[in-house]
């Protein structure tokens, strides 16, 4: 099963879970097709460490949403 870990950015990125589950939440309601269609039960997966992720979803401080497949 993929793993995934979200951020908001590189010069603020946020361990803690408020962030992460506010970012989901945004995801979800700004971009429904992306997540259904790029990282289906996005929401329901572990949050991991972004080095050991498969997916990770990026949101720029400016609001913009980013979904990558990471490869290490």
């Amino acid at each position: 099963m993929a793993q995934i870990a979200y951020f908001w950015d590189e010069s603020s990125l946020d361990h803690g879970t408020g962030r992460h589950v506010e970012c989901i939440e945004r995801a979800e309601r700004l971009h429904p097709e992306k997540m259904r269609e790029r990282a289906p039960r996005l929401a329901h997966r572990p949050i991991v460490p972004h080095g050991a992720a498969d997916w990770v979803l990026r949101v720029h401080e400016t609001g913009h949403h980013e979904f990558r497949l990471y490869r290490p």
